[in-house]
């Protein structure tokens, strides 16, 4: 008698693994990944399992982990669009105002004045105004303006001089440059300054 020895099954490949891997795939894409990283991630973790205590029978360690890996790369693609939509929403939602040309005259001055420091260790005192930096001031031998464009102190949007004091009220250490805004009055809500 001629005896056969018992057929040997052939391991199947593991349907969790495979499904793992191309739930991982399709997770990579953005529209996708929000739907299939998570299933994409749990497949990949229960086909391992099973395969290691499947003695064998199971075959599909490979696709496995290729499932968890691109699942992986699906979450951190998901993170990174729900990171860009909320700063694109936080963006669109808050616009940041334009500056005002009084604004951004104050900055200049702002500027001018720390130049025109630089130059001479000091600010203009209060007396010599914004004027010192487009006319030298007979104790600085270091001046060396103009410091502002057209060598001008234009006055601010509504026609007022812009108010300049060293030291300052608001800014002690250094000094306060603001124009009195459409009212014309000082120390209402409309002023616009360097603080």
């Amino acid at each position: 008698m001629n005896e056969q020895p018992p057929p040997v099954s052939a391991a199947k490949t593991s349907a969790l693994a495979i499904t793992s891997l191309v739930l991982g795939s399709i997770s990579m894409v953005p529209c996708f990944g929000f739907i299939t990283v998570v299933p994409s991630l749990v497949m990949g973790g229960i086909a391992l399992r099973k395969i290691r205590k499947s003695d064998g029978a199971l075959k599909g360690k490979g696709i496995a982990i290729g499932g968890l890996c691109t699942g992986g790369v699906g979450l951190i693609v998901a993170a990174l669009m729900v990171a860009w939509t909320m700063w694109l929403w936080r963006t669109v939602s808050n616009p940041r105002p334009p500056e005002s040309p009084t604004t951004i005259a104050i900055n200049e001055f702002c500027q001018a004045l720390e130049l025109y420091s630089i130059d001479n260790g000091v600010y203009p005192t209060t007396a010599e105004g914004l004027q010192a930096l487009v006319t030298r001031p007979t104790d600085h031998a270091k001046w060396d303006g103009p410091y502002v464009e057209d060598g001008k102190i234009k006055d601010d949007a509504w026609g007022h001089p812009y108010v300049y004091r060293c030291p300052g009220v608001k800014v002690p250490a250094g000094f306060d440059l603001f124009s009195v805004g459409p009212d014309g009055k000082e120390g209402t809500a409309d002023d616009i300054g360097n603080w």
